[in-house]
């Protein structure tokens, strides 16, 4: 019995009874809420368990396609990359045998030292990495992508070591960030197969085992945020957050690797914060010493490095030991006086005798190198007295001629050319110009001493980015990360012109940097975004065919109870009902504009995510109503048979309720669906011109489209005065936002987008014909609001300005000469005419009008403005009139010249 049931003395005995126990009664309704909020809760945490489940499974697919793409694309480029890296090797070998050495004023000890650090850690990855080859076993062509991958980074931390052996810093720290990225290719894969290999979905890891975890970590981050380091913080946290979200248990690689990351963090944390006031304290000595540009430059480039969240903490002591060593080299040159003129002289002339040697113009005029001349030995006993092997050193040269950008050198030549006009000068105070232009031409010049042919190596480079950025921007791939390939394109391009003008080994460091931090999760992102969508699709077509079960089983319900149908009419009469329209159905629309218009694959996860949701909301809602259906089919049994049915076999007050909440539920979806179909032929109503007349404009000269162009009067566009793949390009637009209204039923909400469309339609129409329609159609609005204003001020002047003057005059007096007065207004209301105006602007407007006429109107309404516009600039009658001191005169006049001007921009940009 419920509390609706007892009498008023009933429940208040009840209430005493519970307080005496110390109980708290709760009142039906409340204690409904309790039960719905408790079944809801029950419910939300059901369909959190499925999801979860089906969200695993979909996570591992995606990742496998990730994976399998990865190992592609690696085993698609190794071979090449390999073969250049050997090329490499027996070149430096050889330079290591001859003992030969650049020099480098711009290194030092710890330079070398943190780079030869940061190839032995790499090398202690790669082997660590590569360990775990057996985990490969059921993945053969993984295996040769990681073996492959091995190969490589090897040969690459071959390559760095001798580079650091030959003083080439520059070069060391490019072949370490191949490595490093190389490296991290093969760290994918490992962990993709792993992620494979596993059978049954991951448990959940307990909270408390993975404390201690988070807990170093967070110290790591903490550390490196304490001494300014935000970048290897950031990389800490990011990844911290990936693996927590990803829900990994402790044993899984990706907490191994970032304990290990975590902990070369926390070594690193002294280390960087003596190199960042190191570095600090020769920028500011630069500085006072008047080297702006180089200190800038210097602490530009640490911010970047404490900054950058991609870099790894080897790489960045790397960086940070370079900079040190090159700021304390650009600081000696001004705090040793290693610039006074004598070191001037010498100095410029060294270099420009370098420059000399290197380069030369060939008989085609391209400057190209000399061969290879770059080392000369005499042995002990082959000179009289030489008792000693003796090797002179002659500035590096390649052994074939290789280019080198004429702009660089010609501005190198120029550089030294200004210090010539410098030293010639005698004029004192300037050494710190000639530092900073030294400096410039020093960097530049090491670069091309170094490896000339890098330019050649830098244009192949950025080629291939190039490539790989178009290949992801075409087909289904097309969609996504639209702004970051956008940005990859930009800084490739401004690569591209600042590699002229700065080290060209740094260059190439920049260009490999490009490459793994940002093209290669550019490209993971994309795949793992295709494969989203393809999984998407396939659950919608799961709701499709789970919303054509639910009318079927409402109408079966009706035949099985026609005393059920009697009552609730509405919902068990869906015969010519095919699909389902209900509320669940909103949320189906959502998930797909979601998918539909998502850039990103994080968009397509949420969107996922939704669907799956959806999918077990949907199961569980056909399960309810096939019960209903199962016990409607008893009773009809237990009638047929003669059988008594009690009352509690009958549809209880709940179970109607439920019914009365689907019929309104069904009602909804009805008018919804009648919405969305109103709003269906609006859009197709207006798409559908724009289509047509595109495809009439585009049209080949024998087609149907041709015909139909010459019967509606639209010209076909000639390909050769105008680029038609615009148009082309605007038409699929179209078709595209009208799959996308038809799949998500947004056709109302894509009417702005449409809108947008059609006036770009209008814009390059005006370019083809000369004429804007779009501006056509708004011209009468501007022409109204200057007629109305017009005659406005005509008005006054002509019959309430005369008036408005005597009334001034005090009682009796007689001052006014009204026949002067009105002869003076008559000579300002006069010339204040547009008559023709709204003929022309009708005619402007009248799309059923001839072009040329319509353009001839156009410059006749220009004709009737330009004189008005004049007469109230110039004219001495109407700047008198408004400065009449004795009549209080409206604003017309004054508002209505800037009215007039916008009136002729919109005339003069009727023209497209």
């Amino acid at each position: 019995m419920s509390d609706d049931q007892l009498t008023p003395q009933q429940l208040e005995w009840v209430k005493s009874v519970y307080r005496t126990l110390g109980w708290t009664f709760k009142e039906q309704h409340e204690a409904e809420c309790e039960t719905a909020a408790a079944i809801k809760e029950k419910e939300e945490k059901e369909i959190a368990q499925a999801t979860a489940k089906t969200k695993a499974e979909d996570d591992k697919k995606v990742g496998a396609a990730v994976t399998e793409a990865t190992a592609e694309r690696i085993k698609a480029e190794s071979d090449e990359k390999l073969k250049d890296v050997t090329a490499q090797l027996s070149e430096l070998k050889a330079d290591v045998k001859d003992h030969f050495v650049h020099e480098n004023e711009d290194t030092d000890s710890d330079a070398l030292a943190a780079l030869a650090s940061q190839s032995k850690q790499l090398l202690e990855r790669l082997n660590s990495i590569y360990g775990h080859k057996k985990d490969f076993e059921n993945y053969p062509s993984e295996a040769i992508a990681f073996d492959k991958s091995y190969e490589n980074a090897k040969a690459l931390i071959q390559t760095a070591a001798l580079e650091i052996k030959t003083k080439d810093t520059d070069g060391a720290h490019n072949s370490l960030l191949e490595a490093e990225s190389t490296i991290d290719d093969m760290q994918t894969l490992w962990q993709g197969v792993v992620a494979a290999a596993k059978s049954k979905p991951v448990e959940l890891p307990v909270p408390a085992e993975l404390k201690p975890y988070v807990m170093e970590v967070g110290q790591g981050i903490k550390s490196m945020t304490g001494i300014g380091f935000s970048g290897p913080a950031t990389r800490l946290g990011k990844t911290l957050k990936d693996v927590r979200a990803a829900k990994l248990p402790k044993d899984d690689p990706a907490w191994e690797i970032l304990l290990y990351d975590n902990e070369m963090a926390m070594a690193a944390v002294g280390e960087f914060g003596q190199l960042k006031t190191h570095i600090q304290k020769l920028a500011t000595s630069l500085r006072n010493s008047g080297v702006t540009d180089a200190a800038g430059n210097i602490e530009t480039t640490l911010d970047n490095y404490m900054s950058d969240a991609s870099r790894t903490v080897p790489t960045i002591r790397s960086l940070l030991s370079s900079l040190k060593a090159s700021a304390a080299h650009k600081n000696s040159m001004r705090k040793e006086a290693r610039w006074d003129a004598a070191q001037l002289g010498e100095r410029t002339e060294r270099f420009r005798d370098d420059l000399k040697k290197l380069v030369l113009y060939d008989k085609q005029g391209n400057l190209v190198t000399k061969p290879d001349e770059r080392r000369a030995i005499k042995r002990a006993g082959d000179v009289p007295g030489l008792n000693q092997d003796v090797m002179i050193q002659i500035p590096r040269r390649p052994k074939e001629a290789k280019e080198i950008p004429r702009k660089t050198v010609d501005s190198l030549l120029q550089t030294f050319d200004f210090l010539d006009e410098l030293k010639a000068s005698g004029v004192t105070g300037v050494e710190d110009i000639a530092v900073e232009e030294f400096l410039k031409a020093e960097a530049i010049l090491s670069g091309i001493q170094k490896d000339p042919g890098a330019y050649k190596k830098l244009t192949k480079n950025l080629d291939k980015l190039r490539e790989k950025v178009d290949k992801i921007s075409k087909g289904k791939e097309g969609a996504y990360y639209i702004e970051e390939r956008l940005r990859l394109t930009d800084d490739t391009d401004e690569l591209e012109d600042e590699a002229l003008s700065m080290n060209i080994e740094k260059a190439l460091a920049s260009c490999t940097e490009m490459e793994a931090k940002q093209l290669h999760p550019l490209e993971e992102g994309v795949r793992k975004a295709v494969k989203n969508r393809e999984l998407f699709d396939t659950k919608v077509k799961i709701i499709e065919n789970q919303f054509t079960e639910i009318p079927k089983l409402l109408s079966q319900m009706g035949k099985a109870d026609p005393s059920l149908a009697k009552m609730i009419g509405s919902l068990f009469a869906p015969d010519e009902i095919k699909q389902y329209h209900g509320e669940l159905d909103v949320f189906f629309d959502q998930a797909k504009d979601l998918a539909y218009n998502a850039t990103t694959n994080d968009e397509l996860a949420h969107s996922l995510d939704l669907a799956n949701r959806l999918i077990f909301r949907v199961d569980r809602f056909v399960l309810e109503l096939e019960g209903q259906l199962s016990h409607l089919h008893k009773l009809a049994e237990m009638e047929k048979k003669g059988e008594k049915i009690k009352d509690s076999d009958r549809f209880s007050k709940e179970e109607l309720k439920y019914f009365k909440n689907l019929e309104k539920d069904y009602k909804k979806g009805v008018a919804r669906q009648k919405d969305q179909k109103e709003a269906k032929n609006a859009f197709l109503t207006k798409s559908g011109p724009l289509k047509d007349e595109l495809d009439m404009m585009t049209s080949k000269d024998i087609s149907i489209k041709r015909i139909l162009a010459y019967y509606k009067g639209v010209d076909r566009v000639d390909p050769s005065k105008f680029d038609t793949s615009r148009l082309k390009e605007l038409r699929m637009e179209i078709a595209e936002l009208e799959d996308q209204s038809d799949a998500s039923h947004t056709h109302k909400e894509n009417l702005a987008k449409l809108k947008e469309l059609e006036g770009a339609l209008d814009a390059m129409r005006g370019e083809i014909t000369g004429f804007r329609e779009d501006t056509a159609r708004d011209i009468s609005t501007f022409s109204d609001k200057c007629l109305e204003r017009l005659v406005k001020a005509k008005q006054y002047i002509d019959s309430s300005f005369v008036n408005a003057v005597k009334d001034k005059q005090d009682a009796g007096e007689e001052a006014v000469d009204v026949a002067a007065l009105r002869k003076f207004s008559s000579s300002i209301s006069q010339p204040l005419t547009l008559a023709e105006l709204p003929k022309q602007v009708a005619t402007i407007a009248d799309k059923s009008k001839d072009l040329k006429e319509r353009k001839k109107a156009r410059e006749n309404a220009l004709r009737q403005v330009r004189p008005l516009i004049a007469q109230l600039d110039n004219s001495q009658a109407i700047q008198l009139y408004m400065r009449h001191p004795f009549s209080d005169l409206p604003n017309d006049l004054n508002i209505l010249r800037p009215e007039l001007v916008q009136l002729e921009v919109k005339l003069l940009s009727l023209g497209g």
